[in-house]
């Protein structure tokens, strides 16, 4: 049994690169290394990081996509870092500097070219199916911020079913090839979190209190904040999971 209250970390994107398609397509073992030691010697209890990988860099070159996250992991646990994979993204940047990964037409809509459903399940099995039991990974993050839309309205609701079908079917993918390391759906605090409670061994969740220099301090704000993640323990408790928070910061909207 994993004791998460011990775990102590960062998400970690390399400085060479913008995206996540870049970060793997052109992986510089050197660099990741030599940040990852800066981050043990400034955070000594620095013991889990979380990679964000890349499908759009897999569909490219597998083999060398391979071949680099088995490096980055081999990175890691000379440091003494447990890994946790990121294996979708779904947050996608408001101002233009989009990270890339899974946008709804990918999962949602079959009549399209660019439904990748099949393809998506394809690289679940092709990485996990090499990392079966890996020890080095502390457990799978199946999606990044899923439900990424600003509010629910009218025009969303067709698309929330065929994204929970979507996780469901990576989630069963990585089950049927490992059911020992846990399994989770890093949500964005507040929407989400029900939906995805039932593929999930360990509950992510990332509480930002997202604000700017005039609401920092706003004392109705923190209040909801506070209730927010109140709200988050209760739903783990019911469902007897654990839970971590892979995220979590002050969400700056003015920088």
């Amino acid at each position: 049994m994993i004791d998460y209250s011990l775990v102590r970390g960062f998400n970690y994107q390399p400085s060479y690169g913008s995206t996540s398609l870049e970060n793997w397509l052109y992986f510089d073992a050197d660099t990741v290394e030599l940040e990852l030691r800066r981050g043990k010697e400034y955070f000594p209890g620095f013991n889990t990081v979380r990679y964000w990988l890349s499908w759009d860099a897999y569909i490219r070159k597998p083999e060398e996509f391979k071949a680099n996250f088995e490096k980055s992991l081999e990175i890691a646990d000379r440091l003494g870092i447990k890994v946790i994979p990121c294996l979708f993204n779904r947050w996608h940047d408001r101002s233009g500097y989009d990270n890339g990964g899974v946008y709804i037409e990918n999962f949602a809509l079959p009549e399209v070219w660019a439904y990748y459903r099949p393809l998506y399940i394809e690289y679940v099995h092709d990485i996990v199916s090499a990392h079966v039991e890996d020890p080095r990974i502390l457990a799978w993050d199946l999606c990044n911020e899923p439900f990424s839309y600003v509010q629910i309205t009218d025009a969303v609701r067709p698309f929330i079913q065929p994204e929970i079908d979507w996780l469901t079917d990576m989630y069963n993918t990585i089950k049927a090839l490992d059911t020992t390391t846990p399994v989770g759906v890093s949500v964005h605090m507040g929407l989400g979190l029900d939906w995805v409670k039932d593929i999930s061994d360990v509950l992510m969740i990332h509480p930002y209190y997202i604000c700017d220099q005039d609401t920092i301090y706003n004392a109705e704000m923190r209040e909801r904040f506070e209730r927010r993640v109140a709200d988050g323990l209760r739903l783990r408790q019911g469902a007897g999971q654990a839970h971590v928070r892979d995220r979590n910061l002050l969400g700056c909207t003015d920088r």
